[in-house]
């Protein structure tokens, strides 16, 4: 949301997304600003929306998460380069948390006989 107020800073850890539909945007004055911010905050109620099935001990929102989060990781790389390290090193461990998350589900499914454990 930063990059749509034209503000000369930004968080460390955004969303590499973010930065695309921000840049995409900018290539059509104000309505594409406009449009990012309401894009961009479909993109992020969408991961609140994975992270709320999660807690549902739902696997598909972790498998879904991690190939987003993992995908958002390579675009960021591929935008800002080392820029964003500290972006880029916070993606890489949320996604190995996301994974320990999944492996943890699993044995949580497995050990009360749940059917479709995935």
């Amino acid at each position: 949301m930063l990059a749509h107020t034209e503000a000369t800073w930004r968080f460390a850890i955004g969303l590499g997304i973010t930065e695309l539909i921000y840049a995409i945007g900018l290539q059509f004055g104000a309505l594409g600003t406009t449009a990012g911010a309401i894009t961009t905050i479909s993109a992020v109620g969408c991961l609140v929306g994975l992270g709320y099935a999660a807690t549902k001990h739902q696997a598909w929102a972790f498998i879904v998460g991690i190939i987003a989060l993992t995908l958002d990781t390579l675009l960021l790389v591929a935008l800002t380069g080392a820029e964003s390290m500290v972006g880029i090193i916070f993606h890489i461990v949320a996604v190995v948390c996301l994974c320990m998350g999944y492996k943890a589900l699993r044995t949580l499914q497995k050990q009360q006989g749940a059917p479709g454990a995935l």
